[in-house]
């Protein structure tokens, strides 16, 4: 071999590495989420594409590809679609809508940019990444998923029940990067596990995490996403999420909102939908038997507030719910489990199990009562305190701390706090 032969052959080799070592560094990272997939990010560009429903055009430049629609729903099949680093897909569609379907057998991932005027749809049965610094950015709505939907379902939406996406993948969707939406949603979904380690910034939507076998999508005011049966999978938060409205479920699974310096779930509200929070892992099947999952939100950092300040609501509802540790500011937080842990000090007696919580801004359950853990005969802490515009104490008892007004509560609210963790 010729020595410029050999020095082609060197800088092909260079070129590919960063790829290979990023999904190296993925796989050290995230063990087993992309284990059992055939092969990994197939191209740099999405490959194979045309439109199956609708029309429009695909066109490469150079590090870019441009897809435009001239309809206001359309459907493209891909071999593959992946995005490398430095390069861009962008998506003309107004604000109408583009489902690409991966018909081939490699993942999706994400290093570089996807931006679509309107919403942008992605179903790969194999998986999908956002990798650390790629960027996905729509003006209406973004859907990551591993199920599928059909083309009469995502061209003609049921008007009651939504779309069904259903399928028999075990992949993930997976989130290392930034997801937003500057006027509408960002769902990802999938049958075994949905991760965001990333950021997802969905200030005019809903920012709704799911896991099931069978999924329904609808257009609405509030959730939009109803896992319809379940999968034992799991939906994990350890990065960022902020949006009006905030939706985790795994129905018959776990849901785990882990701590951390950039993990937290904020709900901002919009003038027209306060902002709420929810954490489900119960489902009822059809036999009309409830099916609990877990919930795990310990340590975590969740916050639900309206557009015109005052306080949300966030919701938590499993078979066993850990929330010791979690800094929850809201105006109402209800739990309902059937094992509620709060992690109590030996000694301490546990509240009945099957009993829901139900907290409102005075610290009272809806029995009007307060909510106490009690500790050798004598009323020592707090439970739980909601506090309007100011912060939940944790669900760990503690000593009790002076009672104040919800004005007083923003100037106390992190002694309180304190107070009741101690």
């Amino acid at each position: 071999m010729s020595h410029a032969a050999r020095s082609a052959r060197v800088k092909r080799a260079a070129r590919r590495r960063p790829i290979r070592n990023t999904w190296l560094a993925v796989g050290l990272s995230l063990p087993g989420l992309f284990a059992e997939q055939p092969s990994f990010a197939a191209g740099i560009l999405p490959q194979g594409g045309h439109y199956v429903a609708g029309s429009g055009s695909i066109a490469q430049h150079g590090a870019n590809l441009s897809i435009t629609q001239s309809g206001s729903r359309g459907i493209i099949e891909w071999n593959s679609f992946s995005i490398g680093s430095g390069h861009k897909v962008s998506i003309d569609n107004g604000t109408g809508a583009t489902l690409n379907r991966v018909t081939g057998n490699d993942l999706s991932a994400i290093y570089g940019s996807l931006t679509g005027t309107g919403s942008v749809y992605l179903v790969n049965p194999n998986g999908v990444l956002i990798g650390p610094g790629g960027v996905v950015s729509t003006g209406t709505r973004f859907v990551a998923s591993t199920l599928d939907v059909s083309n009469n379902d995502f061209l003609n939406p049921p008007l009651y029940g939504g779309a069904s996406y259903t399928g028999s993948s075990t992949a993930n969707v997976v989130n290392l990067g930034k997801i937003s939406s500057s006027g509408g949603d960002v769902f990802l979904i999938s049958a075994n596990e949905v991760k965001n380690s990333g950021k997802i910034d969905a200030p005019n939507g809903n920012a709704e995490l799911a896991v099931g076998r069978k999924v329904s999508l609808s257009d609405g005011k509030y959730q939009q996403v109803f896992v319809d049966v379940g999968s034992g999978g799991t939906v994990t938060n350890s990065g960022a999420v902020q949006a009006a409205l905030i939706n985790l479920q795994a129905a018959d699974g776990n849901i785990f909102a882990l701590a951390g310096r950039s993990a937290a779930l904020r709900a901002t509200g919009t003038a027209t939908r306060n902002g709420h929070v929810w954490l489900v892992a119960n489902t009822v099947d059809q036999a009309g038997n409830l099916v609990a999952g877990n919930v795990d939100a310990s340590g975590a950092r969740i916050s639900a507030r309206n557009a015109d300040g005052s306080g949300g609501i966030v919701d938590m509802a499993g078979g066993s719910v850990k929330v010791g540790g979690a800094d929850v500011q809201a105006k109402a937080w209800n739990i309902t489990a059937g094992d509620f842990n709060r992690r109590c000090q030996h000694g301490q007696r546990p509240r009945r199990k099957s009993e829901p919580w139900r907290v409102d801004h005075r610290g009272r359950d809806r029995r009007r009562r307060q909510v106490w853990c009690e500790r050798r005969g004598r009323h020592r802490g707090a439970v739980e305190r909601a506090l309007a515009r100011g912060r939940v104490a944790d669900a760990q008892c503690g000593a009790l701390a002076d009672y104040r007004t919800a004005g007083e509560h923003r100037q106390y609210g992190r002694r309180l706090s304190h107070a009741v963790r101690r």
